[in-house]
């Protein structure tokens, strides 16, 4: 990014013990983070009216796990032991807290001296289960998270996406005119087949030399299209897919790692329709994830989205492109 000044980047042996500084106030920080995870460190605009400043950034390319921040602003505390988790806080006045979570709550026990006591914080939200109005090919035990999980082969599946996977704005699911998707799967000669139909009325489009001035993000976010990621144990890629008048899909990558992708489109009487096919090889499991933007003609940005495995009580205000995987399905490959 041309924003950013001094970049550097180091593999710490994790947990690290940092000190804030700034104005002449200090604070401590532990950082804790799955082995192999990279630390940035860069000069970025500060908020509006200040200086630029100083950042850290993360950066891990695993598919799972946290980072594990502990910020002591009055520095009162001694030492922090970080262990999967568990975590260990040490006062300067001899006050352990040690911290436990679990799926369904977070316990602090505290030792003063001889003096014991502890907190319990319950009321855990569980993973939502998949509101996906899902037809043929679902094997119905979601998987451990709560995503839906999806046997797909030779013969086709298909899911509708509606109320239940709205990511809404300012207007409801039906304040908007009830929009739906159909999602079609098929897996064939080392191919996954993936066919969108958005049922959203008329499409926007935008021309492919588009530009955003008063907006971060890119201006076919605010199109009709669609978001695709695709994820294995080894690899993610994602892209942004935009149905066109000439039948060729455009497709801009969303990822380091482009998606070897062909789409084509079409327009309907209700809509548009994407068809893709993605090498996948001999992979035999996968996440998919499937994000459709509906935009009305005349509006500006886009109304909503239906989301694959999720949506439900969202907004979709400053998620541009991005999307969290967590929202997907799991694939089988299967004949």
């Amino acid at each position: 990014f041309d924003f950013l000044e001094d970049s550097e980047v180091a593999s710490p042996a994790w947990p690290l013990r940092l000190v804030a500084r700034e104005e002449g106030a200090t604070a401590d920080l532990w950082l804790s983070a799955p082995e192999g995870t990279r630390l940035w460190r860069a000069r970025a605009p500060g908020p509006p009216g200040r200086p630029v400043r100083r950042f850290l950034l993360l950066e891990s390319r695993k598919r799972h796990g946290s980072f594990t921040t502990v910020f002591a602003p009055r520095r009162t505390v001694r030492s922090v032991e970080i262990r999967d988790a568990e975590m260990v806080v040490e006062h300067a006045d001899g006050t352990v807290h040690e911290h436990a979570g679990s799926r369904e709550s977070w316990r602090i026990d505290l030792r003063s001296g001889d003096a014991t006591s502890s907190i319990e914080l319950a009321g855990a939200v569980p993973a939502r289960a998949a509101t996906s109005e899902l037809a043929r090919g679902l094997d119905r035990a979601a998987t451990h998270d709560g995503r839906p999980r999806i046997v797909v082969g030779e013969r086709e599946v298909m899911l509708t996406l509606g109320e239940g996977n709205y990511r809404r704005s300012e207007q409801t699911w039906e304040k908007a005119g009830r929009p739906t998707a159909t999602l079609r799967l098929r897996a064939t000669r080392g191919e996954l087949q993936v066919v969108v139909a958005s049922h959203t009325g008329a499409p926007v489009l935008i021309p492919d030399d588009a530009v955003n001035e008063m907006d971060n993000e890119h201006p076919d976010v605010n199109a009709s299209g669609m978001q695709l990621y695709l994820a294995t144990h080894a690899s993610f890629t994602g892209a942004l897919l935009r149905p066109a008048p000439d039948g060729v899909a455009r497709v801009r990558p969303l990822t380091r790692d482009p998606m070897p992708i062909s789409a084509t489109s079409v327009m309907t009487p209700d809509g548009w329709e994407i068809r893709c096919s993605i090498p996948i090889g001999a992979t035999r499991d996968l996440d998919l994830a499937v994000v459709v933007n509906e935009i009305p003609p005349g509006r500006e940005r886009r109304r909503g989205q239906l989301v694959l495995g999720g949506g439900a009580g969202e907004w979709v205000y400053l998620r541009g492109d991005r999307h969290d995987m967590r929202e997907s399905a799991r694939l089988t490959i299967g004949p």
